[in-house]
């Protein structure tokens, strides 16, 4: 069990970000029990250091660890079973490096959203959770190849695109509720998913660059010189955006998959 365990969590970089949000939590629960025990109320210095608050004092790190922390089991449960199903469709199309920098950069994304979203509204909280970064993941999946086929519950045969607009709209219905701060969030992760979506080479441009004349020589007839290069992808991308990354061949498939590379 504990070696395969280890090997799953050497397969690949998202598996390993799960574990380390897997930790954290587990952290986060063994301080809960001991605070319990002790009447001592050690989660709630970890939640009041790390969470995100909109307070004057915020704290610069909480824009990011906060999505380390979990309010309870159910949403950490949730969270990472999002993760593993939005970074395995986005992996399709970027490399799993480039996921996970997605991820983390939505955190942040959905932190600022938080901020200025609850300045404007005239509210204040805190929030806990990842699930800004799995938005962020999801809707760059959704923009990828919107009529991507997902099994809902794996019965129901959904287009991605309506998935993540449902979830969409169910954070923009939430925000005069209680969870006014993590549906701020949603949309902050969302926003950057959809702007990111198609440029993964966002996350290693310079070595993008170095290496273009050796990755990008693949179909030479469609891509000699820059400018065609570029429009080839472009070509691709549309190419997956209206029928899916299934219904491109070898060539396109080859080239979206070098495009990606570190």
């Amino acid at each position: 069990m504990t070696r395969q365990l280890i090997n799953w969590l050497k397969a690949s970089v998202i598996n390993k970000w799960i574990g380390i949000l897997s930790l954290c939590f587990l952290f986060q629960t063994i301080l809960e029990i001991i605070g319990w025990i002790l009447n001592i109320p050690f989660e709630q210095g970890l939640i009041n250091f790390f969470a995100l608050k909109n307070e004057l004092n915020w704290k610069i790190h909480s824009l990011l660890t906060y999505g380390f922390l979990h309010n309870g089991l159910f949403h950490f449960i949730f969270n990472l079973f999002m993760l593993h199903f939005s970074a395995q469709i986005l992996q399709t199309f970027w490399r799993p490096k480039q996921v996970i920098r997605l991820f983390l950069l939505g955190i942040i994304s959905g932190g600022f959203s938080f901020l200025f979203g609850t300045l404007i509204l005239g509210k204040t909280g805190a929030i806990v959770g990842s699930s800004a970064g799995i938005f962020a993941i999801l809707f760059a999946a959704a923009r990828f190849s919107p009529n991507m086929s997902i099994y809902l519950f794996g019965i129901f045969p959904m287009p991605l695109w309506l998935i993540s607009t449902g979830l969409l709209l169910v954070s923009i219905t939430g925000l005069n509720g209680s969870n006014f701060g993590g549906e701020l969030a949603h949309l902050g992760g969302s926003i950057l998913g959809l702007i990111i979506a198609k440029r993964p080479d966002f996350f290693n441009k310079r070595k993008f660059y170095l290496k273009r004349n050796r990755s990008m020589q693949i179909d030479r007839s469609n891509s000699e010189t820059e400018s065609d290069r570029t429009k080839y992808l472009n070509s691709i991308l549309d190419k997956v955006g209206s029928v899916g990354y299934e219904k491109l061949n070898e060539k396109e498939k080859a080239f979206l998959k070098r495009y990606g590379e570190k």
